[in-house]
């Protein structure tokens, strides 16, 4: 399970209580406690891994390099 903040490629990619646990850039204490929450909810955690798992399988090399190359191809 990711816990994060919601800057960078986390915040476009992820979505908060879905994929990962996201906070506000800077807020600590909502950081801390959504680990605290991974770590005291087996079920969120169980969750949040499952779907991470799912999410992840868009994003494998493989997958990526057949929508690329359907993109260059496109173009020839």
């Amino acid at each position: 399970a990711v816990v994060g903040m919601n800057t960078g490629l986390l915040a476009d990619v992820c979505s908060d209580n879905n994929q990962a646990l996201i906070c506000n850039c800077g807020d600590y204490d909502s950081f801390k406690n959504k680990i605290v929450s991974l770590l005291e909810d087996d079920e969120l955690l169980k969750r949040l891994q499952r779907a991470g798992n799912n999410f992840s399988k868009n994003y494998s090399w493989d997958r990526q390099c057949a929508l690329f190359e359907k993109e260059l191809l496109s173009i020839v």
